[in-house]
């Protein structure tokens, strides 16, 4: 199961899962993110939680479905995963659907300061 919400104030996109992922999951992410980039063309980021155990290795075979309208994925700069899982060999895994992207570890509890550091680069 995959919640998805677009904070339009910061243009930062938020996925949130479960310890299950499925292909459908990562297209209903799409239909909520496509719109917005629609109307907007960007997102200063993009920040993936998972508060409990998830299959990463999972994640990482199905996030090349995550592509966003007209290859906007190109324009995401920033990428955090937030968990409290190893996360570690994912994220080179997913570096390569995000051509431009910096991609951080935070542990849970640390969500806001994943999304500081996401703006940080949008506003220096």
């Amino acid at each position: 199961m995959l919640s998805v919400e677009v904070n339009e104030s910061d243009a930062i996109a938020l996925l949130e899962t479960g310890a299950t992922l499925a292909q459908a999951d990562l297209e209903a992410a799409a239909r909520v993110v496509d719109p917005y980039l629609k109307r907007k063309g960007k997102l200063n980021g993009l920040i993936i939680r998972a508060p409990g155990h998830v299959d990463w290795d999972a994640f990482a075979t199905l996030a090349p479905l995550l592509r966003f309208t007209m290859d906007q994925h190109r324009s995401i700069t920033r990428i955090a995963l937030v968990t409290d899982s190893d996360a570690s060999r994912v994220a080179g895994r997913i570096a390569p659907h995000f051509v431009n992207a910096k991609i951080k570890i935070y542990p849970n509890a640390k969500l806001e300061y994943a999304r500081e550091w996401i703006l940080a680069d949008v506003y220096n």
